[in-house]
C-alpha cells in the first residue's frame, strides 16, 4: 500500500511530511460510479495529479426508511470497499456524511421520510412560512434527534478507515454549505422551535442578555416596551434576494408578541435585524460544533472540515471559526464556480468573478485557513451552458495566481443516481472530465495539464503574491447587505453595505486595473497597527466598530500611511455614536455634498472624473493640506490645464451630462516639489504644509494630514464603481501623495491583470485576459525587492480570449511556460 504521509496546514498552505505541497482532490461518488469502474477511474485521478478523493455519504441512500440503516448490502452502498480501495491506491479521502449533501439529490440528501414525515423540522421565514421542503431548521430538536442517530450509525463506519487507524480518511466534512439551504430559499431561519425564540430562558433570550445585560437595555436599544425576554421577537427583513439572499423590506416577525421597533431611534430596526443575523450565525456555529462533538464521540479521529457555499459567504463563518478554534484540526474552505445555468450571469470566467475569487482566498487566509476550494468547478450539473476546457484552464490558473493552495474538482467522474435519489434525473453526468460511461473528455485534459504544472512547479505551494498596498477588510461590511441599507434615513448616508460595494467594485477593481497588487488586511486584527510597510486603503462607512477605529488611529500613530474614503465614521457597529477615529485625526468630520447632476472631480490636469458620491470636510485636522476643492462653475473655467481637459474630452473621459451643472474639484498640488523621480522609483510623500483656506463658496473634498512624528492620513470624500480610466489616474495620484511604493509589475492595459508570485528565490508572472476578445499588454517587472529598483522590460504580449500566460524568470530572462 502506498504511504499516506501526514498532512498539516496553516494560513500559508499545506505541508506533506515536512514538505510544502498542494492538496489536489477530485469528487468521486462511490454510489454513482459503477463499482467495477472504481479502480480505473481512481487511476485517472492519480494520473491527473490527485492525491485525494472526496465523496458524499448520503443519508438518503443509507437510511432509506426510518431506522433501516444499510451499508454494504449492494454496490452503491459499499462504503467500506470504496475506502479500502482508496487506501490501497494511496489516496487520502474527504468523507462528507452530512447530514446535508445537496449534490442535486432529492431533499438535498436528507431522507424523504424525514422531510415528509416530520414537517415541523422545516425552517421558517419571518412571516412563519416554510422556506423550502428540504430546508431544515438546524437546531430543531426533532431534526437533531434524527441526525444524531444517523451520525451514531455512519461515523463508526467511517472511523474504521481514518488515518488515525491507518486508513485513508484524512478529513470528515461536517454538513455541507452551511446556511445556504436557508439563504437560497428566502432568508435566515426564524423557526421558533429551531432558533429558540419566544422563551424566557431560550437561546435567543440568552444571546440578548449577553449582548445587552438585561431587558431594560434591550428595550432601550430597540425602542420597545417588552415585559419579558420571551416577548422580544426578531424583527424580520429576510424575504428573497436576487442572489437567493435575505434582502428585502423590514417586516415584523409573524409571531405572537412580535413588535415594530420604536421610531424615536432611526437605527432601532437596523439594530434588531443585525442582532438577529448575529444570533443566526452563532446558532449555525453551535450546530456545527454539535456535529463535531458527535463525530468525536462516535470515533472520528481525523481532521474536520467544512465548505462555505461561495467566497461571499466566508464572512458568515466568523462565529464558526471562533467556536471551532478549540478543535485541534478544523479547516474551512469554500466552493467556487463561474457558471451554473442560464441565470448565472456568466458563461466563462470574467474579471468580476476573478475579483470574487481573490476575496474568497484572502478572507480564508485572514481567518487562519489555507485558501482551499472544496468544490472547484470541473463540470456543470446543467447541460447548458457548456463548460469548455479552455475556460477551466483559465479558472484553475486565476485561482492559483490569487492564492489557492488546495482544491477538489467537482465533479471529477460522473455517474448514475441509484434508487431514485436524484433530484434532477437518473443521470449525474455533470459534464465531468470522466463521463458516466468512462468516456474521457477535454475537461480531464485540462485537469491533467494543471496537475502536471503544479508538480513541475511545486515551489509555488510556498509562494506568495507580491503586493504593494493593503486593502482594509471590515468583516461587518461583508455581512451587512441584508440589513444595513434597510432604513428610512435620507440619503446620502454611506452604509456598511455601500462601503463593501465600494471596496469590491471601486477600490479593488481600480487597483487591479491600475497595476497595483492589493493584500487584504483585517482591520480588527490586533497586529494591524504594526503593518506600516505599505499604505493602507480603507473603504469607510458611517458605521465602524470602536476597535477598528482605535486600530486605525494607532496605525497612523506608528507611522502608517492611511487612505480613508469616502466618509469618516461617526457610529460604532451597533449604531451608537462613536467618533474615536475622527477625534484621533484632530476632530475631523465630513458631511454630504449634494448638487444637481453627476459628481465629478479634477486632479491637476485631469478633470471630470465620474464619481458615485461626494462628501465635503466639515472639520479638518490642524495642519492638513487641502488636495481637492469643490469649485462651482462651468468646466471651461476649470483651473489647471485646459488643453489636457480637451484631450480627455476627445478620449471620451468626459461624459455628456443630462442636467445640472457638474462640479469640478481641483487638486491644489499633485507633483512633488522635489525634482521629478525616475520612472522606476516610487512616489515620494509630501512634507506637511499649512493649508490654504478655502475661498468663498469652495468646499474641501480631500485633505492630507501628515503627523509630525510620522504617519499620514489622506481623506477622500468620494466613492465610485470602476468604469473610467480617469478613475485610475485619481487613485494613482492619491497613492503617490501617500508615498506608495512603485508597483511590482507595470502593465499598460487595464484589461490585462498581472499577478506576480514569489517564494523569495523564484518568481512567476501570471498575465490574465478574462475577456472574449484578444488583448495586448506591455509588461515591466521591478528588479529586486527594493521599491525604488529599476524596471525590467518583460515584453509585449498578445493574449487570446480567456488566456492566462505564465512567465517564469530564469536567470535574468523571463520565459513563457506552457500549462
Amino acid at each position: 500500500m502506498p504511504e499516506i504521509r501526514e498532512i498539516q496546514w496553516d494560513a500559508r498552505g499545506y505541508n506533506f511530511g515536512g514538505r510544502p505541497g498542494f492538496l489536489i482532490s477530485g469528487e468521486f461518488h462511490y454510489f454513482r460510479v459503477p463499482r467495477d469502474a472504481w479502480a480505473e477511474r481512481l487511476d485517472l485521478l492519480i494520473s491527473a495529479g490527485g492525491q485525494c478523493v472526496a465523496t458524499y455519504v448520503p443519508w438518503i441512500l443509507h437510511e432509506p426508511s426510518e431506522g433501516d440503516f444499510r451499508i454494504g448490502d449492494k454496490p452503491c452502498r459499499d462504503l467500506d470497499g470504496f475506502l479500502e480501495l482508496c487506501g490501497q491506491k494511496g489516496l487520502r479521502v474527504i468523507c462528507r456524511p452530512g447530514p446535508y449533501q445537496y449534490s442535486e439529490m432529492r431533499y438535498c440528501g436528507l431522507p424523504a421520510w424525514l422531510c415528509e414525515g416530520y414537517p415541523e423540522i422545516l425552517a421558517r421565514n419571518a412571516r412563519g412560512e416554510r422556506l423550502h421542503d428540504c430546508s431544515a431548521s438546524y437546531m430543531h430538536p426533532v431534526f437533531l434527534e434524527k441526525a444524531r442517530k444517523w451520525f451514531a450509525f455512519i461515523c463508526p463506519a467511517i472511523a474504521r478507515h481514518t488515518v488515525s487507524r491507518g486508513g485513508p480518511v484524512a478529513f470528515v466534512q461536517l454538513d455541507n454549505e452551511l446556511m445556504g439551504i436557508h439563504e437560497w430559499f428566502g432568508g435566515w431561519d426564524y423557526s421558533t422551535d429551531g432558533m429558540g425564540t419566544g422563551a424566557e430562558d431560550g437561546p435567543y433570550a440568552r444571546f440578548l442578555a449577553e449582548r445587552y445585560g438585561n431587558l431594560e437595555n434591550v428595550n432601550a436599544a430597540y425602542g420597545t416596551a417588552r415585559r419579558s425576554m420571551a416577548d422580544v421577537r426578531p424583527w424580520g427583513g429576510t424575504e428573497g434576494g436576487a442572489e437567493g439572499g435575505a434582502g428585502g423590506s423590514m417586516a415584523p416577525a409573524n409571531e405572537p408578541g412580535g413588535q415594530a421597533p420604536g421610531r424615536a431611534d432611526p437605527f432601532a430596526a437596523l439594530r434588531m435585524a443585525k442582532d438577529y443575523q448575529d444570533f443566526y450565525f452563532a446558532r449555525a456555529a453551535e450546530y456545527l460544533r454539535l456535529l463535531a462533538d458527535w463525530a468525536r464521540e462516535f470515533g472520528i479521529g481525523c481532521a474536520l472540515v467544512h465548505n462555505s457555499a461561495n467566497g461571499s459567504m466566508n464572512p458568515y463563518f466568523l462565529e464558526t471559526a471562533a467556536t471551532m478554534r478549540a478543535e485541534r484540526d478544523f479547516l474551512l474552505g469554500c466552493d467556487l464556480y463561474y457558471t451554473f445555468h442560464m441565470d448565472s450571469g456568466a458563461n466563462n470566467p470574467t474579471p468580476q468573478l476573478a475579483a470574487k475569487a481573490l476575496l474568497a482566498h484572502e478572507t480564508l487566509r485572514l481567518m487562519g485557513f489555507p485558501p482551499t476550494v472544496f468544490e472547484l468547478q470541473a463540470g456543470n450539473c446543467m447541460d447548458w451552458p457548456p463548460v469548455a476546457a479552455s475556460d477551466l484552464r483559465c479558472w484553475y490558473l486565476l485561482n492559483l495566481a490569487f492564492g489557492m493552495k488546495g482544491l477538489n474538482y467537482y465533479v471529477f467522474a460522473g455517474g448514475y443516481n441509484p434508487d431514485g435519489i436524484g433530484g434532477d434525473g437518473d443521470l449525474y453526468d455533470y459534464r465531468a472530465g470522466v463521463g458516466p460511461a468512462g468516456e474521457i473528455r477535454a475537461a480531464y485534459g485540462a485537469q491533467k495539464e494543471f496537475g502536471a504544472f503544479l508538480a513541475e512547479h511545486g515551489w509555488l505551494a510556498a509562494a506568495e503574491r507580491e503586493c504593494d498596498v493593503y486593502l482594509g477588510l471590515d468583516w461587518e461590511q461583508a455581512r451587512s447587505k441584508y440589513y444595513d441599507h434597510c432604513h428610512d434615513r435620507p440619503l446620502p448616508d454611506f452604509s456598511a453595505a455601500d462601503a463593501w460595494e465600494f471596496l469590491r467594485k471601486g477600490l479593488l477593481f481600480s487597483l487591479l486595473c491600475g497595476s497595483r497588487a492589493p493584500e487584504l488586511a483585517d482591520l480588527a486584527d490586533d497586529g494591524l497597527p504594526g503593518k506600516t510597510d505599505k499604505p493602507l486603503l480603507v473603504a469607510t462607512s458611517e458605521r465602524m466598530s470602536a476597535k477598528i477605529q482605535r486600530n486605525l488611529a494607532r496605525y497612523v500613530e506608528r507611522g502608517g500611511r492611511l487612505l480613508l474614503a469616502p466618509v469618516i465614521p461617526s457610529l460604532d457597529e451597533n449604531y451608537r455614536p462613536c467618533a474615536i477615529l475622527g477625534e484621533a485625526l484632530g476632530g475631523a468630520a465630513c458631511r454630504p455634498a449634494k448638487s444637481g447632476g453627476r459628481n465629478v472631480c479634477g486632479i491637476g490636469g485631469l478633470a471630470n472624473i465620474p464619481l458615485d458620491g461626494l462628501w465635503e470636510a466639515a472639520r479638518m485636522p490642524e495642519g492638513a493640506r487641502v488636495l481637492l476643492r469643490d469649485m462651482p462653475g462651468p468646466l471651461a473655467q476649470a483651473a489647471g490645464a485646459p488643453q489636457q481637459l480637451e484631450q480627455l474630452e476627445r478620449d471620451g473621459y468626459v461624459p455628456e451630462w443630462a442636467s445640472g451643472a457638474p462640479r469640478q474639484l481641483e487638486l491644489t498640488r499633485y507633483a512633488p516639489q522635489q525634482p521629478e523621480q525616475p520612472p522606476s522609483a516610487g512616489c515620494a510623500p509630501h512634507q506637511p504644509q499649512s493649508p490654504a483656506p478655502p475661498a468663498s463658496g469652495e468646499r474641501v473634498a480631500s485633505w492630507l494630514w501628515a503627523r509630525p512624528g510620522g504617519g499620514a492620513v489622506l481623506w477622500l470624500g468620494a466613492s465610485w464603481r470602476f468604469q473610467k480610466a480617469a478613475q485610475l489616474a485619481l487613485l494613482d495620484a492619491l497613492l503617490c501623495e501617500l508615498g506608495a511604493p512603485a508597483p511590482a509589475v507595470r502593465c499598460d492595459s487595464p484589461y490585462v491583470w498581472a499577478v506576480l508570485r514569489s517564494d523569495g528565490a523564484r518568481q512567476m508572472l501570471f498575465l490574465m485576459n478574462l475577456f472574449a476578445s484578444s488583448q495586448a499588454a506591455a509588461i515591466q517587472v521591478r528588479a529586486g525587492a527594493c521599491a525604488s529598483g529599476a524596471y525590467e522590460e518583460v515584453g509585449t504580449f498578445l493574449l487570446a480570449p480567456m488566456e492566462i500566460k505564465i512567465l517564469a524568470k530564469e536567470g535574468r530572462l523571463w520565459r513563457e511556460r506552457a500549462l
